[in-house]
């Protein structure tokens, strides 16, 4: 059984990605994470959001219980701004998947109560929504998770 390493797996998987128009993005860290989350919000809102603004955001995605933040990832977001207007910010176009800014990135360290580096990460309007760890083909199974 030939095996292919996981660096080639990898690149062809965002080479596959690219092509299909996804965006390629470097980011590290969750430092880089969040300034792209702001940047792609505030494209896809056609907004600018300051640091006031964006820690609201955060801590409204942060809320409730795993249903209650996929019907807020799903619903508009009315960001009250600094001079007291209010702004609606949406996070996904679900009716049309195509509106959104896919983007994919390589790599990207997590630290929490562990470490962790996800092999492609894959974004959606900036936030993170597939994590893919590639293992090299032709291995078995159980190999794998050694």
């Amino acid at each position: 059984m030939t095996t292919r390493p996981e660096a080639l797996l990898e690149a062809e998987l965002v080479a596959q990605l690219r092509g299909m128009g996804y965006g390629i993005v470097a980011i590290q860290d969750d430092a880089g994470l969040l300034a792209n989350l702001q940047a792609q919000l505030e494209t896809f809102n056609g907004t600018s959001f300051t640091q006031r603004d964006m820690t609201r955001l955060l801590n409204h995605l942060q809320k409730g219980t795993l249903y209650d933040r996929s019907k807020i990832l799903r619903d508009r977001y009315a960001l009250e701004r600094e001079d007291g207007t209010v702004t609606y910010v949406r996070f996904f176009d679900g009716g049309d998947p195509a509106a959104n800014r896919w983007q994919v990135t390589q790599q990207v360290t997590n630290v929490g109560s562990y470490t962790n580096r996800y092999d492609v990460t894959i974004l959606c309007n900036g936030l993170p929504v597939v994590q893919v760890e590639l293992k090299r083909s032709g291995l078995e199974l159980k190999e794998a998770f050694n």
